[in-house]
């Protein structure tokens, strides 16, 4: 599914902010995309 990087990282912040997750992580994207 096609969705904006920023919508990703909003959704992660805030599960890991809920104590859901401690990390995350892809392997989906290099380090050059996400930067």
């Amino acid at each position: 599914p096609d969705c904006v990087f920023s919508e990703v990282v909003r959704a992660m912040s805030f599960v890991i902010d809920q104590g859901l997750a401690l990390y995350w992580g892809t392997s989906r994207w290099n380090a050059v995309e996400i930067m």
